[in-house]
């Protein structure tokens, strides 16, 4: 609905580009692409090779292992300090990991920080 140019536009939720947002259609920032509508695939079970990363089995491998870090620490309640000297690795580099920033990280050194926490790792090929 357009109002006159008398009248002052009512603005919807807060802040002065409220009611830019609310209504793209009207919004002058927007460029005609962003107002497209976007196009959906279906994904594989890798987000990793959907993405087009190199190696993303790997990538996958690494975040399932990463996962399963996360899970131990958080029900043991372990400080990354505590973590970190558990498993034998500087803490800012633990951070990294758990903040899914893997990549310089081998397959191999991860499940060697699920062994330090007492968990038995099975590779399994298919």
């Amino acid at each position: 609905m357009m109002q006159s140019t008398d009248e002052p536009r009512k603005r919807c939720g807060r802040g002065p580009t409220a009611e830019l947002t609310r209504y793209p259609e009207t919004n002058p920032r927007m460029t005609a692409h962003s107002r497209k509508q976007a196009i959906h695939r279906p994904g594989t079970t890798n987000v990793y090779a959907d993405l087009g990363y190199r190696a993303p089995e790997s990538m996958l491998v690494k975040a399932q292992l990463v996962s399963r870090i996360v899970e131990l620490l958080a029900e043991r309640g372990m400080t990354q300090t505590r973590a970190a000297t558990v498993l034998g690795i500087p803490q800012p580099e633990l951070s990294k990991i758990l903040r899914g920033h893997f990549r310089g990280f081998s397959e191999r050194k991860l499940m060697d920080c699920l062994t330090q926490l007492v968990q038995d790792v099975q590779i399994v090929a298919r």
